[in-house]
């Protein structure tokens, strides 16, 4: 039986949505390891990096308050690398790695494939657990409570700190606050006399 006009060209869009979805499905994943941010780092693999990245910038996001940059525009991850390589941090770089496998292990079971891919909520409440120890199920015997603290120590120190340490990136922290420790703005001296009794 000879196709219809309609027939050929229902065939022809088939052949062209599966050619499509061929070459889809033939394209690889986008890794950790692909993403330059993670790239040149001293102690953390991308895989752990792109955790602990996910992981400040709840600690520390963007808008919050309003118009100041996110840990992820701050670089602080990079000041944090650069401490947890340094040899007095060991102990406290296990802790961090062990953190981060702990919130890969939650992630994937809740259906993720990596802690980075779950929603901002989601990834809260993975954190909130994360500092209240209750994470014990992906790993005995962790003391996550600890390390929680721990990196936001770490994470406001590269937040606020000096850029010629890795975070703040050229004074972005700094520049939204609208001041800087290295030139603070100068007292008001009005403000200052009228603040005292005569």
């Amino acid at each position: 039986m000879k196709a219809s006009r309609r027939e050929l060209l229902l065939g022809t869009a088939a052949l062209g949505a599966a050619a499509i979805a061929g070459n889809a499905c033939n394209e690889k994943p986008k890794l950790p390891e692909d993403d330059p941010r993670y790239q040149g780092l001293l102690f953390l693999v991308p895989i752990e990096a792109r955790t602990v990245d996910a992981w400040i910038e709840q600690l520390l996001p963007a808008d919050h308050p309003p118009g100041t940059p996110g840990a992820r525009a701050a670089n602080v991850l990079l000041y944090i690398d650069k401490q947890l390589a340094q040899k007095h941090f060991t102990t406290i770089a296990r802790g961090v790695r062990r953190a981060a496998v702990i919130l890969q292990r939650a992630a994937v079971a809740q259906g993720a494939a990596h802690f980075a891919d779950l929603d901002a909520p989601a990834q809260r409440v993975l954190l909130e657990r994360l500092q209240q120890n209750q994470l014990a199920a992906f790993a005995e015997k962790t003391n996550t409570a600890k390390t929680f603290d721990t990196v936001l120590l770490l994470a406001l120190e590269g937040y606020l700190g000096d850029p010629s340490y890795g975070g703040n990136k050229d004074q972005i922290v700094w520049r939204a606050l609208g001041d800087s420790p290295a030139c603070p703005k100068p007292l008001d001296a009005n403000a200052h006399r009228h603040g005292h009794h005569e």
